[in-house]
Parts: C-alpha cells; sequence; structure tokens
C-alpha cells in the first residue's frame, strides 16, 4: 500500500466513523511495511 492509498483508505473510513489524527496515516503506514517485511509492529 503507497502513501496515497492510505490517504483514499483515510479518506473512504472517515464517513464509517473513523476519525484519524493528522500523523495516524504515516504511522499506519509504517506497521503495514514492518508486517510485510516480516518484522513486528
Amino acid at each position: 500500500m503507497t502513501r496515497p492509498e492510505v490517504d483514499i483508505a483515510i479518506e473512504w473510513a472517515a464517513p464509517e466513523g473513523w476519525n484519524p489524527g493528522l500523523e495516524d496515516a504515516e504511522g499506519f503506514l509504517i506497521g503495514l511495511i514492518r508486517i510485510w517485511s516480516g518484522g513486528t509492529t
């Protein structure tokens, strides 16, 4: 998932009641990268 894709996911999630903070997207993306690379979150 690229950063632009994360931004789109956040846009889609907002109407469903998810209210991420301004810095949450980057942390989410970093967590995904760690999981995909075999590391831990």
